[in-house]
């Protein structure tokens, strides 16, 4: 095909107007290793829902949470006054179970309970709880609700219980939180706001109903396209490879097909090109060719930093005191080719390397090296 029938063919796939979900930053929950654990997701909403916890927020999250609930329920209005709230974890029923966490209005006269939000939390799991028994073992004066927190809207809930997601929560608690922020200790405003991304987060991985809908339509194109992006880059891998007899310079292709790395070794010295293909994929299209050292040539680094350069050959040396534990970048060329380029990598390649410092520099290092043998 002509590069206008390939257009023509995957137009209508090319023109598509498909929503692209933002990477998916690191969180403190990601790096502990428990971004879903439902225990670890109910004691930090525990820790934040208690007016009086150390965080520093006040009733934020329970006048966030309030705010939903008297918005879904039509006005009905459960906590009367949140700042003598206090949250219960893993408050036991008469049958033996246990409520995930319990928002407990005193009397202001005495030890009984007013109000309560009992709430349910789920993140994978499946609303498989017997709520009703949840429901009537709390009791209060005057008002209760409940609430499933879950990814997606819960349906056919018993009529006590009020189905909100993480995301609506989180994002009511941000709408809210402007002038709490003040008060709030800036350490835990910080795991605050990762807590919350955390949320976003997962939320994001079940939001994925257009992406779906888009590959079912175009998945017999979104294959040939994808199996033109491995031919091309295999290509592109191969072209790579042949620069390496063509240099002449006697050197030894190393580096597994499908990597992003390519390594021509000298055959008589522990110095090599090393040419770097992930961002020509990856990222803004720069490729990084290096003259490299591995350990045994950072043993001489000394004498090798004592050769005569000369001052163009210098401009390519600015990365000669970052040493790594096995390897040193010696001299770097980073380019970042055109389309035209690409389709003759191969002399591409080739010319950074001839054309520049790069090969004398290659050769100086090299013949340093055998010499000290």
């Amino acid at each position: 095909m002509t590069l206008k029938e390939l257009e023509n063919h995957y137009e209508e796939f090319l023109q598509a107007d498909l929503k692209v979900l933002p990477e998916k930053a690191t969180t403190l929950f990601d790096i502990a290793g428990f971004p879903h654990y439902e225990t670890v997701l109910s004691n930090f909403y525990s820790f934040y829902l208690n007016p009086s916890g150390q965080h520093g927020l006040g009733d934020l999250f329970i006048s966030a949470l309030s705010d939903i609930i008297e918005r879904k329920a039509k006005g009905l209005s459960v906590i009367e006054n949140s700042k003598i709230c206090y949250t219960e974890r893993e408050v036991r029923t008469s049958n033996g179970k246990y409520i995930d966490i319990v928002i407990n209005e005193p009397s202001e006269i005495s030890n009984e309970v007013e109000n309560a939000i009992i709430i349910e939390n789920k993140v994978n799991a499946a609303v498989y709880n017997d709520l009703i028994e949840y429901y009537d073992s709390i009791k209060v004066n005057k008002n209760k609700v409940g609430v499933v927190l879950s990814l997606r809207p819960e349906k056919n809930l018993p009529k006590q219980f009020i189905s909100i997601t993480h995301d609506e929560f989180t994002n009511q608690i941000e709408q809210s939180s402007g002038s709490y922020f003040l008060n709030a200790d800036l350490k835990q405003t910080v795991i605050l706001k990762d807590f919350i991304q955390n949320i976003k987060a997962m939320s994001q991985t079940i939001d994925l109903k257009e992406q779906y809908e888009f590959f079912l339509k175009h998945h017999d194109k979104i294959k040939e396209i994808n199996s033109l992006y491995l031919t091309i880059k295999n290509d592109v891998f191969k072209q790579v490879d042949d620069v390496c007899e063509k240099l002449n310079l006697g050197l030894k292709l190393q580096g597994r097909f499908s990597s992003q790395l390519r390594y021509f070794f000298s055959n008589s010295a522990p110095v090599y090109f090393t040419v770097w293909l992930d961002d020509l994929f990856n990222g803004d299209g720069e490729i990084c060719i290096f003259v490299e050292l591995n350990e045994e040539g950072l043993g001489v680094i000394d004498n090798i930093n004592k050769i005569s350069f000369t001052d163009e050959e210098k401009k390519l040396l600015d990365e000669t005191t970052k040493v790594r534990k096995t390897y040193i970048h010696y001299a770097t060329r980073k380019v970042k080719p055109s389309q035209e380029d690409i389709k003759d990598f191969t002399n591409y390649v080739y010319n950074q390397i001839i054309q520049t410092p790069l090969k004398d520099i290659f050769i100086k290092i090299e013949r340093l090296l055998n010499d000290k043998k």
